[in-house]
Parts: structure tokens; C-alpha cells; sequence
């Protein structure tokens, strides 16, 4: 993979992240191909109107959560890939402040396995799994 597409990459998550946790709905769903998928344990997540209506409906719920500021990390992400289509994983951490302590907790943990592809000479997630702990 060229230096340039694997850079663009990491920014690509590092944007998914900043988002999702600003309640930036319409730029976390900028982050998917129009086709893109959301996998998670429970459900998937197809298209940006699924998509869309999950960020709205998860950031309309964090201020009945019992954990507030919630902030994504990722670590150790890999990225290989050639032309407009590649693949990657990274460590994910979701953490926040317990509500009812002020204490910092770990609100989610796991790995994030994706599919990505080069839209418009942008890159997107194409397929995104959750692999939760």
C-alpha cells in the first residue's frame, strides 16, 4: 500500500472516532460508502439511512446513559491493500465518566475489523465488525 492511501487511512479513523463522539452525525456517516455496513454483535447496519439513524438514535441516548463523555481510542491499527480496496483492524477502547462517581470507566472494549474502499479518491468503510470483549 502507498504511503499516501495508508495515511489517509488512519485519518479515515481517527475522523470516524472524532465524530461519532461529537455527535457529528452526517460526518460519521461521511466516514461509510454509501453501502457501507456497521456490524455489531447485536445487529448490522446497512446504508447510510440505517446508519444515520443509528448515530442519531446512539448520540439522542448518551444523556440518559449512566456513562457520559464517552470517547473512542484505537490502537495498533493495520492497514494493507492495493488500488481501491483494502483492509484493517485496530484495537478499540470506548470510555467514559460513570455519571453517579465521576469516575473514568471502560465502557466498551474489542477490535475493529474493516473493509475499506477508495469513493470518489476518499477513502470509506465499506464493512466495519465490531469484535467486542
Amino acid at each position: 500500500m502507498n504511503p499516501a492511501d495508508e495515511v489517509a487511512i488512519i485519518h479515515l479513523y481517527a475522523d470516524y472516532n472524532r465524530t461519532i463522539d461529537e455527535g457529528d452525525i452526517e460526518g460519521w456517516v461521511a466516514t461509510w460508502a454509501t453501502d457501507g455496513t456497521f456490524e455489531l454483535p447485536s445487529r448490522a447496519y446497512n446504508g447510510h439511512g440505517e446508519l444515520r439513524d443509528f448515530g442519531q438514535r446512539r448520540t439522542s441516548s448518551l444523556p440518559s446513559q449512566p456513562v457520559g463523555s464517552q470517547r473512542h481510542w484505537n490502537a495498533e491499527v493495520q492497514v494493507s491493500g492495493d488500488g481501491d480496496s483494502a483492509s484493517g483492524s485496530c484495537l478499540l477502547m470506548v470510555a467514559g465518566q460513570d455519571r453517579s462517581s465521576g469516575t473514568w470507566v471502560v465502557v466498551a472494549r474489542g477490535r475493529y475489523i474493516d473493509e475499506l474502499t477508495k469513493v470518489d479518491g476518499h477513502w470509506a468503510f465499506r464493512r466495519r465488525t465490531a469484535a467486542l470483549d
